[in-house]
């Protein structure tokens, strides 16, 4: 069958599907939808029929279909005009019309079509950890910009930029003292701090220390 023709009739049974949906819902009102309306609708379906009809006359296009289920056993209408376009019946079995299609295509580039959105997809995926990662470390960087000079000149931190501090230092720090610090250490520094209300600053002078003389090597290094 010619595109012309399979557009058409594929065009003709979208809209087929989509009157008989819409006299289930409220048959008076479609009843009374003007005719230029319909007339425009159908118009836009045969669009979209002759626009995917190009797109299935590709190998890409067809396995693209195929992978979405455009032609799933459930699907007559894309089975359909599978069939008109090609010549080939598709068999009433998901693997089998996929097996049917990817002969059409022919097995060796469906086969390597596939290898390559693969290696597309993965690739993306590794180029989005690695600005993911990326990202991550900019913003830790300008956390520790911001953090270090505070502790060199032994100002105030808060618990949490201490615990920030600590790890990307490598000072070894209890979990349990982590805990402490998150939770009720307001501001901290060598020698003093503020606290919640019955609790102390305890290790956090410690850990803050320890952050002070790893910055003071790291500079004199």
């Amino acid at each position: 069958m010619k595109k012309s023709e399979a557009a058409q009739n594929y065009a003709d049974g979208m809209w087929e599907h989509e009157r008989a949906r819409q006299i289930e819902i409220d048959a008076e009102r479609f009843e009374n939808c003007p005719a230029e309306q319909i007339a425009d609708y159908r118009a836009k379906l045969l669009r979209d029929a002759e626009e995917l009809v190009e797109t299935l006359h590709t190998s890409a296009g067809l396995q693209i279909a195929s992978d979405h289920g455009r032609f799933h056993p459930s699907n007559r209408l894309s089975r359909r005009l599978f069939s008109n376009l090609f010549g080939v019946q598709l068999p009433a079995t998901v693997s089998g019309t996929r097996e049917a299609i990817r002969q059409y295509v022919g097995a060796e580039t469906w086969d390597r079509m596939e290898r390559e959105e693969a290696e597309g997809i993965r690739a993306s995926e590794e180029r989005l950890t690695a600005e993911k990662q990326q990202a991550a470390d900019d913003e830790d960087f300008a956390e520790f910009e911001r953090i270090a000079p505070l502790i060199r000149a032994d100002k105030q931190i808060s618990g949490n930029d201490l615990v920030f501090m600590a790890r990307h230092l490598n000072v070894e720090i209890h979990p349990r003292t982590v805990g402490t610090l998150r939770r009720y250490i307001v501001a901290v520094n060598s020698c003093s701090s503020k606290v919640h209300k019955g609790h102390r600053g305890g290790k956090a002078y410690a850990v803050y220390e320890a952050c002070q003389r790893t910055l003071t090597e790291t500079v004199e290094a």
